[in-house]
């Protein structure tokens, strides 16, 4: 089923290309300033399961939870 939220909708190959990227960049930022996910998701105000999504490139990563992320960093 799809889903009217455009976070959720199904994505298109490059979108998905797209997203893993960007969720495999944030990972490795994460973890060369010295977080664990789990205290980074906490700092950054995210739940724990959304930043493994957006790690994963399962999810797409809004401007608002993109500013919130950076603001952590």
């Amino acid at each position: 089923m799809a889903s009217n939220n455009p976070e959720r909708r199904d994505m298109s190959k490059e979108e998905k290309d797209f997203y893993r990227i960007v969720g495999d960049n944030l990972r490795v930022i994460i973890k060369a300033k010295g977080y664990r996910q789990l205290d980074f998701a906490l700092k950054a105000g995210v739940p724990y399961s959304t930043l493994i999504n957006y790690l994963d490139g399962a999810r797409r990563l809004n401007l608002y939870k993109y500013s919130k992320i950076m603001d952590a960093l």
